[in-house]
């Protein structure tokens, strides 16, 4: 009895041990993940670890560091006994975003038969594969597995998106979204054709374009057509004219059933479809649809008047000026008035410039954001001097609207180099971008030593794009004595700078055999949140929080299981009120909305940068992820999907969704407020 009670007492210690160097190997994994050192021995052990957790947990970590020389290590884990494992590895290739991977995913298809790991390396072939994999995915969208069609028709989109089309697959996608009578796989084969642009898909999409059973095939069908349209425009595209399938499209796209049917769009039950119908109108630009637009204006949904303010630039008539006149003297929504008072200046700039003199004065951030963006757009010599003087005015005062106004000259040789080199400010990294840039292009030498004295207060990834513009400007100026400044940041901790900076050091001295060290060194972000409480709750008991908005209420139900640093860093903020009165300072319709930032003009942040934590994540509509300006560059602004976005998927990370109040995420405007966040 005793030697049976002692041999139980010793397999609980054994139990116990186990557990605890899982949790010591776990805990070490996620320093390694976090600091981005993936020279760490222990990296490599933990990679052949016996225990398929801690495998898993090597192969994600390796795979959010991305670095393309430890490819082989991932890929030996394709072929890894546990299925999670494998699919780990999978996606982490894709994760790489090199072509790198691309030979290793299509070897493990061969031997692969699991359909779950399969589908994994079609996605991943979309986000690292080439040309190479072209006829891999068209045979997948050909299978007679329909769980194959989904991903293989948005990793033909994704392909088209990394600039590698496969115009070869465009039938098979055609196909799809003809025959299928699915319709998640039609709006994704309109997805990828309207990625890939091709026009000799134009008569297939166009036949879609009223699809009445689903509103995403519609607006992607348009967006399609859009994008064909504007290839037939490139001169380019003439010496296929004469081929009868692009002959064909280019009738069609001519015909009157064309226009009739685009018009048509701008009634359809779904507001998005009816944006994306006014986009097709615009490209067609026929002003005989001048009325259709300009009754558009009228529209239940605000961001199909604010497109039907833009989409007016294409019809420069007496009638579109004097609309949009009236919408700038009397409606009453300043952001419809600043889009009239943008497209004014396209249509009739001497006026527009008058009107900016008389009323910019009385406008305060952020209602004279638009005062700054017409500005901007009056290039032509006849009103450059005075728009000039106006944005100089216009560059003191809040920061948010100093940043944007130094935006706007940046690209004008008229500004002293004087009155920029001024503005060089080494307690703001977006004014110091912004000047960076002007420097860059006027390179004068005397600003080598002011660049690296500001850059000195700098630190990366928090600060990347300052830092990275004083390194370009050096680059552009070509002046030796930044050649002992540019050797030291070849040791910077952050890649991105340390390339920029090898490029800068070619440049000038000449010297192609200039190399970055290998010993790589961590650079850091803030990942030391408390996660137990989060590491402790069930699935089902997500953390929730309230966004009180100036159109309503906002529920999100937050990941920790997918990115638990993002999401305990985003609750802190909560907690802490920092997301309180802040602006959604972008706003993109059809896309996303953008919040987070304290400037309110999309160069702010907490003071501090968090790790990316991607993960697998669809970027479906209302889907929230993390704004970034490069790899580990977050911190405080997110964003909200308001349709489907694959193009965003692994590249920013996805850590909630809205539960609640997608109706409010679809009427946010420019600068509309988030009035308090709260945990629920």
């Amino acid at each position: 009895m005793r030697y049976f009670i002692c041999l139980i007492t010793l397999l609980a210690l054994l139990l116990s041990c186990g557990k605890i160097n899982e949790k010591i190997a776990l805990d070490e994994l996620k320093k390694i993940e976090y600091s981005r050192n993936s020279d760490s021995q222990k990296l490599i052990s933990y990679l052949n670890h016996q225990n398929p957790d801690i495998r898993l947990a090597a192969v994600k970590a390796l795979g959010r560091i991305q670095d393309t020389s430890k490819v082989v290590l991932l890929a030996n884990r394709l072929k890894d006994e546990n299925e999670a494992v494998r699919r780990e590895a999978a996606f982490a290739l894709g994760q790489l975003f090199s072509p790198v991977a691309e030979n290793y995913l299509i070897d493990a298809l061969k031997v692969s038969a699991a359909e779950n790991m399969r589908i994994e390396i079609i996605r991943a072939l979309g986000k690292s594969g080439t040309d190479k994999s072209f006829n891999i995915l068209k045979d997948f969208l050909e299978s007679d597995k329909r769980s194959y069609e989904k991903p293989a028709a948005i990793a033909c989109g994704i392909l088209a998106y990394r600039n590698y089309p496969p115009y070869g697959n465009a039938l098979p996608l055609e196909v799809l979204l003809t025959n299928s009578e699915d319709n998640e796989v039609k709006w994704r084969s309109a997805y990828s054709l309207y990625r890939i642009g091709s026009p000799s898909s134009l008569k297939k999409v166009y036949a879609q374009m009223n699809y009445p059973d689903s509103p995403l095939v519609r607006y992607f069908a348009a967006k399609a057509l859009n994008a064909m349209l504007t290839v037939m425009q490139t001169p380019e595209f003439k010496e296929f004219n004469d081929r009868p399938m692009m002959a064909e499209a280019l009738q069609l796209s001519k015909s009157s059933e064309f226009y009739n049917n685009a018009a048509k769009m701008l009634k359809d039950d779904d507001g998005y479809v009816r944006l994306a119908g006014l986009q097709l109108l615009g490209e067609l630009g026929f002003r005989f649809f001048q009325d259709e637009v300009i009754n558009a204006l009228q529209d239940s949904n605000q961001y199909v008047r604010l497109t039907a303010i833009r989409t007016l630039t294409n019809f420069n008539s007496r009638t579109t000026r004097d609309q949009l006149n009236r919408i700038y003297t009397s409606d009453q929504d300043w952001r419809l008035r600043g889009e009239a008072l943008l497209a004014l200046t396209e249509l009739s700039p001497q006026q527009t410039l008058g009107q900016i003199e008389t009323d910019f004065s009385e406008a305060e951030w952020p209602e004279n954001y638009y005062y700054i963006k017409s500005l901007e757009n009056l290039t032509d010599d006849k009103y450059r001097d005075k728009s000039t003087e106006l944005l100089q005015q216009l560059a003191e005062g809040e920061m948010a609207q100093r940043t944007l106004a130094l935006e706007a000259l940046a690209s004008r040789t008229e500004v002293p180099v004087e009155f920029m080199m001024d503005k060089l400010d080494a307690s703001d990294p977006a004014i110091t971008t912004v000047t960076a840039t002007y420097l860059s292009y006027r390179k004068p030498t005397q600003a080598v030593e002011p660049l690296i004295e500001v850059y000195k207060n700098f630190t990366a990834p928090k600060d990347i794009e300052a830092m990275s513009a004083i390194i370009v400007a050096l680059d552009s100026i070509r002046s030796p004595r930044a050649v002992p400044f540019l050797e030291e940041q070849l040791k910077n901790p952050y890649p991105a700078i340390q390339q920029q900076a090898q490029a800068a050091l070619i440049n000038i001295t000449g010297d192609a055999s200039i190399n970055i060290p290998t010993t790589k060194q961590v650079y850091l972000t803030k990942w030391d949140f408390d996660v137990s409480e989060l590491q402790d709750r069930k699935s089902a008991e997500n953390p929730h929080v309230e966004l009180s908005t100036t159109k309503g209420r906002i529920v999100l139900e937050l990941f920790p299981d997918k990115a638990p640093i993002t999401v305990a860093n985003f609750l802190s903020l909560v907690r802490d009120g920092f997301y309180d009165s802040i602006y959604f300072h972008r706003v993109v319709p059809g896309f996303v909305i953008q919040g987070g930032d304290p400037r309110g003009d999309g160069w702010g942040g907490p003071g501090y940068s968090i790790p990316c934590e991607y993960n697998d994540t669809f970027y479906d509509r209302g889907i929230v992820g993390m704004a970034h300006a490069g790899k580990d560059t977050g911190g405080s602004q997110f964003f909200i999907t308001q349709l489907p976005q694959p193009h965003l998927n692994g590249r920013y990370t996805a850590f909630g969704r809205v539960i609640k109040g997608m109706e409010v995420v679809d009427q946010i405007m420019i600068y509309d407020q988030i009035i308090s966040a709260k945990s629920i």
